[in-house]
């Protein structure tokens, strides 16, 4: 804790940043003591002429016109926050100051703050992006092979460069768009649109990855198999799979998505119709079920076909897209079952509570969560420990291809400015919806 010299008072930056004020109090020792039984207070200010106490979320620490003012900065450091993300009852964090048990039994931040920086601080990011889209790859409509053209996109993801790797299913190629360009390049796969099984060629790819050398991670969906594209690679590798549909530790049988841990480069698939998920440390050439693999089914020991992955470092956690379980679940990796994070379980819907056949799912650097509903048109958006989304792009149950709406959102990735860009299945293009 720090406690400037006299001359300074708190001013709060927002409305709700004063949590509150107290009038006769003894002295700045009690002052602290106020600020301190409240976990949001970050910042108090005490005038001995007054003995008015104020204590706040956030604020700025400025001169003063009392010579009698002082203010006290309450210091925080990321070890407070280490039981972030594990079960409640594990960590005790119901009785810890700094974190809260949330409805799915997870310590995480107390309402009002969020996750950033290994720490928990005062929430006051505008949650908005522009409703109306901006095409960045493909022509709206017309499905096709040319090198402006999409053919059903399934999954998008950025380079450290923003450029954006796209998969196209129907076309068997992955393509490469550099930022405001109007043609893309073909990274993988034949460019004519031809499939194949052999190592020059995919099938129905519906997933990708792309690690800090521009290596692409395909989920080569008709050949039962995951390849890597080095960069500039002519052919393909396999790293998992064989070509055979199987359940054995080095088979696959339609994987559908794949994620990368950037620090490892271990590989998690999303292998849909063994109803599980794989993982593969670097250079293996065999995988263990991290997930699922109990057949399929709504149990929390069970997945029912599942999609679009989310690799969550902060948790050391896969978070799930659970198409036909209608639901988003959180598999901490050595867990033997799944936490419920939106959706109602095997229950479709509309609302801001359901989902209808949720394709992908990502989350920022503060735990919130982007789900591309894609039986609902749309893109829903939940704050962190949240069960109720907002729509934050398409027009819900309403498919089309106007600017503002989307025709079965199969994919989503985020840039660094939280920009949002979606895989629009059936319009054949990406779009770009701006953050605010």
């Amino acid at each position: 804790m720090n406690i400037t010299t006299y001359g300074f008072e708190c001013q709060s930056n927002l409305s709700t940043d004063r949590l509150a004020t107290f009038n006769n109090v003894l002295n700045i020792v009690h002052c602290a003591s106020n600020c301190n039984r409240q976990s949001l207070c970050h910042y108090f200010n005490y005038d001995t002429w007054t003995k008015i106490c104020r204590i706040f979320s956030d604020g700025s620490i400025l001169a003063s016109n009392s010579s009698t003012s002082r203010v006290g900065t309450v210091r925080y450091t990321s070890s407070l926050y280490s039981s972030y993300g594990q079960p409640c009852a594990s960590n005790n964090c119901q009785v810890n100051r700094y974190l809260s048990c949330n409805i799915f039994n997870i310590c995480q931040c107390p309402a009002g703050q969020v996750w950033y920086t290994q720490m928990c601080i005062t929430d006051k990011i505008p949650h908005g992006w522009n409703s109306t889209g901006i095409t960045v790859a493909g022509i709206t409509g017309r499905a096709g092979a040319t090198p402006t053209q999409l053919y059903s996109p399934t999954a998008v993801t950025l380079d450290s460069y923003n450029a954006i790797y796209i998969s196209a299913r129907d076309s068997h190629r992955v393509q490469k768009w550099l930022p405001g360009a109007v043609n893309g390049t073909t990274v993988a796969g034949q460019s004519n649109g031809n499939s194949g099984s052999g190592l020059a060629y995919l099938n129905k790819p519906t997933g990708l990855a792309v690690d800090s050398n521009g290596s692409i991670y395909i989920a080569d969906y008709n050949n039962h198999r995951v390849v890597r594209w080095s960069n500039g690679a002519t052919i393909g590798t396999i790293i998992a799979g064989n070509g055979t549909c199987g359940s054995a530790m080095n088979l696959l049988c339609n994987p559908r998505a794949v994620t990368l841990d950037p620090s490892t480069n271990t590989l998690f698939i999303s292998d849909s119709t063994n109803y599980r998920i794989m993982q593969y440390l670097s250079g293996a050439t065999f995988g263990a079920v991290v997930a699922g693999g109990n057949g399929q089914g709504i149990s929390s020991t069970q997945l029912m076909d599942p999609r679009g992955l989310h690799f969550d470092s902060l948790t050391n956690s896969i978070v799930i897209s659970n198409g036909a379980g209608q639901n988003i679940v959180r598999w901490v990796l050595g867990y033997s079952s799944w936490t419920l994070m939106a959706g109602v379980t095997s229950v479709s819907g509309d609302s801001s509570i359901r989902l209808l056949n949720p394709a992908d799912v990502a989350l920022d650097s503060m735990g919130n969560m982007y789900v591309a509903d894609l039986g609902n048109n749309r893109i829903q958006f939940f704050l962190a420990g949240q069960l109720n989304g907002t729509t934050i792009a398409g027009v819900v149950s309403t498919p089309g291809n106007t600017s503002i709406l989307l025709n079965g959102p199969a994919g989503l990735a985020l840039d660094n400015e939280l920009n949002l860009y979606v895989a629009d299945l059936l319009n054949d293009r990406v779009q770009k919806f701006l953050r605010y």
